[in-house]
């Protein structure tokens, strides 16, 4: 995988960025399902429904379409206003007595504009005319102002957030359910998750202890340092003695030029799939390393491996190692590192960029997070690695 070729075209994702994608894949997932249970949403479904409906559509294209002096209201009220202008209307409206008056009662004008003049005085009539002779009658009508409610609702922040959100990367965002979190808020280590030492499935096993080809001893939590929500693990030079186990001779007392910590999750976190991440960066000629390891020892994968130049992933088993050497990104910069881990296969990814791939030798093994530090002999040297987080996800 050329991450150097990524990193400089801008296709890998700086970590930052990343982090902050990472954060806002979680917030929308959450907003999406509040707005979704909220009353507007609710508002806005049922307004929908009717705004779509035929029926609806069918009303506000009569109501928009059809003019005024199409309406009966209007013909009524011009053939008033002409019956106003007739001869024998004038002569009636003109009468000062009721003889007179009912004298025009038969003509067949004055007849026509009695009954228009009492329909057209009628609240009903003036109501519907007015309504008819509104340019703006659907604006200002019950539907057309539900109408303008249901524009509103659709344009309003939650709403379009809602009807525009990618719904499938939602659902997948939803899938995985956190198990293990260690944001190193906290600055005593059990507090985050994290034991000192080596685990063991068997408890009565010796968990303090070092390697005697190695330069280093493990000093518990005395070289752990957790501020400003990072756990550090550093390792120096400095001269002690410290039990170690020795291939043919077992546990010795043996001195050290180099004193560094291991820690884990065993008591508290292993799961067997999943998919594992940590924030991490590491400096110095030490090697620096994040392993999910088996109950059994096996397999051992490299979330992360520092080897004092470059960073490597991988995996070792009773068959071997496989493992792919990252040279193009450095070191001492952050990176999210994750392993996806399922029952057919393993994916490394540095910033959601998968850089390896490799069958699951040994599927169902539960898997913990072991982090330390290490410095052999021919090449020791001082070094530092930095962990803001750690997390664990299975769906």
């Amino acid at each position: 995988m050329n991450l150097f070729f990524l990193r400089i075209t801008g296709k890998l994702m700086p970590t930052a960025r990343f982090e902050k994608y990472i954060r806002s894949l979680l917030a929308d997932a959450k907003r999406y399902r509040e707005i979704e249970q909220s009353d507007s949403y609710k508002e806005f479904q049922e307004l929908h429904a009717l705004v779509t409906d035929d029926k609806f559509l069918a009303k506000k294209r009569d109501l928009t379409s059809r003019k005024y002096q199409d309406t009966e209201y209007c013909q009524k009220t011009k053939e008033l206003e002409a019956l106003r202008r007739n001869k024998d209307v004038k002569t009636y409206l003109a009468a000062r007595t009721d003889d007179e008056r009912n004298k025009l009662l038969g003509n067949i004008a004055v007849k026509r504009y009695l009954r228009l003049s009492e329909e057209t005085a009628t609240a009903e009539f003036k109501e519907k005319n007015a309504f008819w002779a509104d340019k703006e009658r659907w604006v200002h009508s019950e539907n057309g102002k539900k109408e303008a409610r249901y524009e509103e609702l659709k344009k309003s922040p939650d709403i379009h957030f809602f009807l525009h959100a990618n719904k499938r990367r939602i659902e997948e965002t939803e899938s995985w359910k956190e198990t293990f979190k260690a944001p190193f808020h906290e600055p005593d280590l059990k507090k985050n998750g994290f034991s000192a030492g080596f685990w063991f499935k068997q408890p009565e096993l010796k968990r303090h202890f070092s390697y005697r080809e190695e330069a280093q001893a493990y000093m518990g939590e005395q070289n752990v340092n957790i501020q400003n929500d990072i756990m550090s693990i550093v390792t120096r030079k400095e001269q002690t003695t410290a039990p170690a186990w020795d291939e043919k001779r077992g546990f010795i007392m043996h001195p050290f030029a180099y004193t560094s910590a291991v820690v884990n999750t065993g008591d508290s976190f292993s799961q067997p799939i999943g998919l594992f991440m940590a924030k991490v960066r590491a400096t110095g000629r030490c090697h620096s390393a994040i392993y999910l390891v088996g109950e059994n020892r096996f397999p051992l994968i490299e979330l992360y491996h520092y080897n004092g130049q470059n960073i490597v992933v991988g995996i070792t088993d009773k068959n071997g190692k496989e493992e792919e050497v990252l040279r193009a990104i450095r070191p001492g910069d952050w990176y999210i590192m994750s392993v996806a881990v399922n029952r057919q296969e393993i994916v490394w990814m540095v910033n959601e960029v998968e850089v390896f791939r490799c069958v699951n030798p040994l599927p169902g093994q539960k898997l913990y997070f072991s982090c330390q530090s290490f410095a052999p002999v021919k090449k020791a040297g001082e070094g530092r690695m930095d962990i803001a987080w750690i997390r664990a996800f299975e769906r």
